[in-house]
């Protein structure tokens, strides 16, 4: 239902744009991402908890269902195709190591806490497996290598894209034997990302690019919320189809 939505919002705002001298491109792609280590801070007011798990690793499991990908809607116009504007839907995935040792530091259960332990001794499950889903509006910068004229008829063209916009995050968490998952409106992401569209066929090229995404998200958990940055660095490739 979030993929459709966002399909949907997204072809009803590019079908505004001007037509005249247009490059729309439509692609998706798979690939990688690894999400940096970050301070996980869980709010339990009614439990009288508060404290903070320093340096939590963060698996991306990219490759295992529901696996990493990413699709997006590209309309060109100023400078020859040059410059561009872009819909874009992310499906990131973070796992929590709950066999890594972490220093815990706050107080639970309204008793103080201050030592190092196993994640999964405080907090047996968080992750956000269907999706730290990024939804951008992207400005796409691109360069064609070799040649003059528009960028359609080049072969390779080189693309710069910055990014920012909504997040749907679902976060699965078990704390104290209490499970709880949920999609909810999540925090403003951004991201730069810099790649290469190598065109096989008049109508069909192949991609790649390598991403940086960053944002601070705080969701719901058992009796409370949990908080945490996630900075994420991606490398993708898939397929792209222009008419």
């Amino acid at each position: 239902m979030t993929g459709f939505t966002f399909l949907c919002a997204a072809i009803a705002l590019l079908a505004f744009a001007p037509p005249a001298r247009a490059d729309w491109m439509f692609a998706g792609f798979v690939g990688g991402a690894a999400t940096h280590s970050a301070t996980l801070r869980i709010e339990q007011p009614a439990l009288g908890s508060d404290f903070e798990v320093h340096d939590v690793a963060f698996a991306g499991r990219s490759f295992e269902s529901p696996v990493y990908y990413g699709y997006r809607i590209l309309w060109a116009g100023p400078r020859q195709g040059r410059v561009g504007f872009e819909a874009e839907l992310i499906h990131l995935k973070v796992y929590a190591d709950g066999g890594a040792l972490v220093r815990v530091h706050g107080t639970i259960g309204a008793a103080p806490i201050d030592r190092t332990m196993r994640f999964g001794e405080v907090v047996e499950r968080f992750s956000i497996s269907h999706g730290l889903n990024l939804l951008f509006g992207n400005l796409v910068l691109r360069q064609p290598i070799g040649g003059a004229g528009p960028v359609r008829d080049r072969r390779v063209v080189l693309a710069v894209r910055l990014g920012a916009g909504p997040t749907i995050p679902h976060a699965e968490s078990t704390i104290g034997g209490r499970t709880q998952e949920q999609y909810e409106w999540g925090r403003v992401a951004g991201q730069i990302a810099a790649g290469v569209e190598y065109r096989v066929t008049a109508h069909l090229a192949a991609i790649a690019e390598y991403k940086v995404t960053a944002t601070r998200q705080r969701v719901a958990v058992p009796d409370g919320s949990a908080s945490a940055s996630f900075t994420t660095q991606h490398a993708a490739a898939g397929i792209a189809w222009r008419p």
